[in-house]
């Protein structure tokens, strides 16, 4: 039951409220009028009755900042640091990162603001800042990029909701920014060929086998450059990736002319080195050669064509070969279908004979 005390001072007549209930914490507040201390009164009372009660001090008194940090899982004295450990939340250290990363420049962009402030209005504004040229390299970021840092965003909101500091979550309010569909950029085998050839013709002595290599397992191009000799197995034509883009560990068969090159590179590979990395410049470090890549696609005259695309050519060339989605998605290390879902097309192909095959076994009949 509400208490509404009446003081009497200098500054005339006011009326305190002081609202104790079983169960939330106290709330008080002053009017200048008894009817809206009465209003104020039934208000909060009925919204605690019904399960609608939102201490609004609370978002008063936390900032965004305050927010980022007990998302991240670090105390404010930590600032600076990843926290929390590597399995928080069920993240990696590298996600657990960039998600700081993300909360830091909302933090920045936005002003700090305290969270009763942190409206759909003010995350639109950020928005329009990484789309002009935010994130943290001040260039403008693509739409997944965007995306990204808005789903940072929403998820925090989402745990200073699950906290009781926020109300609602204000990124939700806001329409979803939606990306074009993944571009699919493929060589064709005249393009292919056309490409190796000049590769090995290449002043690179390392472009050859890196081409071949990504092509045979569609390794992402830090995959690759990180890929030390120690998680090579020549005997059993493997190569295991431990630095991924989703942090998992994910290992591929190398066969073929990748298999081929990849024992000639071990026969004269550098052992004076700490950091033995297959596709190591003749420095030891892991550089990638984009001089040489170039030059070979202009000599090839490939156009519109970039390294991640032979990531993409490798997928493609599996669907082609009768390869279902889920190896696809083995292969490239996706955690979901979604991801290789744009290669469908290049597997309707195979589909009819094989529901052909089945219904013929199930039912009888030609296949």
């Amino acid at each position: 039951m509400a208490n509404i005390g009446k003081r009497t001072g200098a500054k005339g007549t006011t009326y305190r409220v002081l609202i104790r209930r079983k169960g939330f914490p106290a709330e008080s507040a002053t009017f200048r009028r008894l009817s809206d201390a009465r209003a104020w009164a039934t208000k909060i009372e009925g919204a605690m009755e019904e399960g609608r009660y939102f201490p609004e001090r609370i978002s008063r008194s936390k900032t965004l900042k305050d927010l980022a940090l007990r998302y991240t899982n670090r105390e404010p004295r930590e600032e600076g640091k990843v926290g929390g450990n590597s399995t928080f939340l069920g993240l990696t250290t590298k996600e657990q990162a960039k998600r700081k990363m993300h909360l830091d420049w909302w933090t920045s962009a936005l002003g700090n603001p305290t969270l009763d402030r942190l409206t759909p209005g003010l995350i639109s504004e950020g928005r329009e800042k990484l789309a002009e040229g935010g994130g943290q390299s001040g260039r403008p970021l693509t739409l997944a990029t965007q995306k990204r840092y808005s789903a940072t965003m929403s998820t925090a909101c989402t745990f200073g909701c699950n906290q009781g500091w926020l109300r609602e979550n204000p990124v939700k309010r806001l329409d979803p920014i939606t990306e074009p569909k993944g571009r699919v950029r493929f060589l064709s085998d005249d393009e292919r060929d056309a490409l190796i050839a000049e590769c090995e013709k290449s002043d690179e002595p390392r472009l050859l086998a890196m081409v071949v290599f990504s092509i045979s397992t569609a390794a992402r191009q830090n995959e690759m450059l990180m890929l030390p000799w120690q998680e090579v197995d020549l005997e059993k034509s493997t190569a295991t990736f431990t630095d991924t883009k989703n942090g998992e560990t994910r290992t591929v068969p190398v066969t073929g002319y990748a298999l081929e090159l990849l024992r000639d590179r071990s026969k004269v590979r550098r052992i004076d080195k700490a950091a033995d990395f297959v596709f190591a410049d003749a420095k030891g470090k892991p550089t990638f050669p984009r001089r040489a890549f170039l030059k070979a696609l202009k000599d090839a005259e490939i156009d519109d064509f970039r390294w991640h695309d032979l990531r993409h050519t490798c997928a493609s060339y599996l669907a082609q070969n009768g390869a279902s989605l889920a190896v696809i998605s083995e292969v490239l290390g996706h955690k979901t279908l979604a991801m290789v879902k744009r290669y469908t097309h290049l597997t309707e192909q195979h589909t009819a004979p094989v529901v052909a095959d089945m219904t013929a076994q199930v039912f009888g009949g030609a296949s």
